[in-house]
């Protein structure tokens, strides 16, 4: 009985990350399953950032940079068209949040969980 148990268990490891490897791995299943929504996983290639900084200098002027475009996009002025194609719509929601980022059940380090 033991030695039984040994080799369904060795099969069972042996077989599930195979199975998995050869089902998800099948470039058939890719295409059918992945592809149609891949668009909605990942931004287009266009929109992505494909350049990185490499040194200390870049990485600080690239987060000024991203600083600015997010401080134009609060105040409402894109400060490109890049950045005003991929700024959101202000919702009705959102135009109700208060300025200044701060909610009145956060204030006296109250927690909301």
């Amino acid at each position: 009985m033991g030695a039984n148990l040994e080799v369904f268990k060795f099969a069972t490891y042996l077989f599930i990350p195979l199975f998995a490897m050869l089902h998800f791995g099948d470039p058939n299943w890719y295409e059918h399953h992945v592809h149609p929504i891949k668009h909605i996983m990942w931004p287009p290639k266009e929109t992505t950032n494909t350049v990185s900084p490499k040194t200390a200098d870049e990485l600080h002027s690239e987060l000024l940079r991203l600083k600015e475009e997010h401080k134009a996009r609060r105040a409402g002025v894109a400060s490109s068209p890049a950045a005003a194609a991929a700024a959101p719509e202000t919702s009705a929601v959102l135009a109700q949040l208060p300025a200044d980022g701060k909610f009145d059940w956060a204030a006296g380090g109250r927690r909301l969980v």
